[in-house]
């Protein structure tokens, strides 16, 4: 290989592992059924001790730790029903989707750090999609108010230090969405919630199918995270930083 060959497949190699600072992740309150973005929705859970529940027509199919429903495959150290150790339940409205978002966060599952994170697969056709984690700490007696989490999607850091209570404005009675476009190039989506301080909780995730990365397809609070590297030469340990954009408001 002579040199000018050799310094070509040095920098494509070094392109090919390449992974820019990641943009901070803005807060997106959860208040109201309005908040969640439900078109093209490919799958809708309510993680926890629950019953199915519906806003805007979507079904949001309940799920225990270490389930399968509707094709999303969890792994988490336990469930979370309504009220449970001393948990508040967010007092969203009075409309049945207000009651129905209620009942989604007040329950959930759970999982620490590591090994024990929560971990979220689903087998689905490759292309862009969009994965919404619906989060809710109604913990003060527990954690303080000071949970603190990474978020992972497709392997890559897309969140850290993501601080529940303050993503949710500091108030018992709404909760967060952190909202997450990417493309799947290997047939599987992975997600995963590792918790920092003192433990991680999911109370449900929308997975829907986007026409693109662009950012006509993307809605405000969309966090685009691309993978850096191929599938094949994926690291086996925790990436350093994601390439993360925010959409334009």
């Amino acid at each position: 290989m002579n040199r000018f060959l050799r310094f070509h497949f040095i920098l494509v190699t070094c392109f090919a592992i390449l992974i820019s600072v990641a943009a901070p992740v803005k807060a997106q309150i959860l208040n109201e059924p309005a908040g969640l973005e439900l078109d093209a929705v490919v799958a809708a859970i309510n993680f926890g001790i629950t019953t199915d529940q519906v806003i805007g027509g979507v079904t949001f199919r309940a799920a225990t730790a270490n389930s399968t429903v509707d094709g999303v495959k969890n792994s988490a150290a336990g469930t979370v029903s309504v009220n449970q150790y001393k948990q508040t339940l967010p007092k969203i409205g009075s409309t049945d989707d207000d009651n129905a978002l209620e009942q989604i966060l007040g329950t959930s599952i759970f999982g620490q750090s590591g090994e024990k994170s929560i971990k979220l697969t689903i087998d689905i056709p490759n292309g862009f999609y969009r994965a919404q984690l619906i989060i809710y700490d109604g913990w003060q007696s527990v954690t303080g108010n000071k949970r603190d989490v990474n978020h992972y999607v497709e392997g890559i850091l897309a969140a850290g230090h993501y601080h529940d209570f303050a993503r949710q404005n500091g108030t018992p009675d709404a909760g967060s969405i952190a909202s997450y476009a990417f493309k799947v190039v290997d047939g599987q989506i992975n997600l995963s919630v590792e918790g920092l301080v003192p433990n991680a909780h999911l109370s449900g995730v929308i997975i829907s199918k986007l026409p693109s990365l662009n950012a006509a397809d993307l809605k405000p609070g969309d966090k685009r995270v691309e993978r850096s590297w191929p599938p094949a030469i994926r690291p086996t340990s925790k990436p350093a930083a994601p390439k993360v954009a925010q959409a334009r408001r």
